[in-house]
């Protein structure tokens, strides 16, 4: 009795289940327990009618197997109740087509006992499985579930409902899907599903963390973590879509490609931009903005950079920003410059492999005696070879990945030209 009435003193308990009714109709069974904390709680069950639904089927994936275990269509997590309602989720048979999955949400009001909302989520050629939800304190809706397709593995994703809007938004990408997953257990399932979650962060109530289970790689589940809002913060919030634009290493004297970084407001107040430097060291913005501009909650601006080093070195600059948000005071740029020396003549050039950390050296023919140039920037170069138009030093490269790089004779530091796509085949021999 000790165990019942700490249980019944935690929860406001709801049990819920489905049925069929009668031809063409499912019943919502659901249970409540009256007065949890007294010596005598009562137990009070109800049901409703909602729209019809077939079963979950299998959820398939891109390379085919043995579809994905979608437990039917039970509500496999608890629901949520916020001031007199209670939110559900669980996964059905695609409306339109049973083929598929789709996640069909529901909100009750206590109060009245009835149903107040359904919505069905989902798309032809997709499968949405092992759905969960949770409720901020505006009433905006989070969901976060598995989702697949004979087009694509299977991947961690999410959908937002704000407070008097009919429909869930489209999906958005958390992660995606990484590789075809097969682990058939000894009842003949590709089981999944039990490492999904999502939690409104109690901090504020209204940051939400999601936890959707997604194929991390062949035959690999994992739980990639994610963490949502649906309502601007107070103030201003300068959202970078990246902290650094890294340029990684160039050539001296060379442009790179252009990069950019989307500066948004997510707050509720304006931010002014009032300036953005044109330059600073070896980095130039492109000059397709102009200031002072102002972002209203949601607006974003995208700035767009290059790098063009005359010296050589590593450089980590600050493009200088001016607005009202005073964290918000630059962009960092980082990038290294580099120059390629052609081999000298009558020089024997060697790779010192990987037990001394792929160092460039050269050896004298005489005496065999090696000296160091410096460290090739790799952990080994296999092989070695002067071209003989351009008299480039170039290296080979293999591991992980297969390059071709091109070495600095007087440094010994490399730089990858291209990578090679190779493959290894197994021949059988006779």
């Amino acid at each position: 009795m000790v165990f019942i009435q700490h249980f019944l003193t935690h929860l406001v308990r709801v049990v819920i289940y489905f049925g069929q009714a009668g031809p063409g109709q499912v019943i919502m069974p659901f249970y409540r327990i009256l007065n949890p904390t007294s010596q005598t709680p009562r137990l009070r069950g109800s049901t409703l009618n909602v729209q019809q639904y077939y079963e979950t089927p299998l959820a398939q994936q891109l390379g085919g197997g043995v579809g994905l275990a979608s437990n039917g269509s039970q509500m496999k997590t608890s629901p949520v109740i916020r001031d007199g309602k209670m939110y559900a989720v669980h996964s059905i048979a695609n409306s339109t087509n049973y083929i598929y999955a789709s996640a069909k949400y529901v909100v009750y009001d206590l109060a009245s006992n009835s149903l107040v909302e359904q919505v069905e989520l989902g798309g032809i050629g997709y499968y949405y499985i092992f759905p969960t939800l949770t409720v901020d304190k505006d009433y905006n809706i989070a969901m976060t579930y598995t989702r697949s397709a004979l087009t694509e593995y299977a991947g961690g994703y999410y959908s937002t409902k704000l407070a008097g809007d009919l429909f869930f938004g489209p999906s958005q990408t958390l992660v995606e899907g990484l590789g075809n997953y097969q682990r058939i257990d000894n009842g003949g399932r590709n089981r999944w599903g039990d490492y999904l979650g999502i939690y409104l962060d109690p901090a504020n109530d209204y940051d939400v963390w999601i936890f959707p289970e997604y194929a991390a790689a062949t035959n690999t589940w994992g739980t990639y973590v994610g963490q949502i809002r649906m309502v601007p913060f107070a103030g201003i919030y300068t959202y970078l879509s990246t902290n650094i634009l890294p340029f990684g290493n160039l050539e001296n004297n060379t442009i790179s490609d252009t990069l950019e970084v989307v500066v948004a407001n997510y707050g509720i107040d304006d931010l002014e931009i009032t300036s953005v430097a044109s330059e600073v060291g070896p980095f130039t913005r492109i000059p397709d903005q102009t200031f002072p501009q102002t972002l209203q909650t949601y607006d974003s601006l995208t700035i767009r950079v290059i790098f063009s080093p005359t010296e050589l070195g590593d450089y980590d600059e600050t493009l200088a920003i001016t607005s009202n948000d005073p964290g918000f005071t630059g962009i960092q740029l980082t990038g290294h410059s580099y120059e390629i020396i052609i081999p000298y003549t009558d020089i024997f050039y060697a790779s010192s492999g990987g037990g001394n950390n792929g160092d460039m050296i050269t050896i004298d023919r005489a005496t065999g005696v090696g000296t160091t140039l410096g460290p090739s920037l790799y952990g080994e170069i296999r092989s070695l070879a002067v071209h003989p138009t351009n008299n480039v030093l170039y290296g080979l490269v293999t591991g992980g990945s297969s390059e071709i790089v091109r070495v600095n004779a007087d440094q010994g530091d490399a730089y990858t030209l291209f990578n090679l796509d190779l493959h290894v085949v197994n021949r059988n021999r006779f």
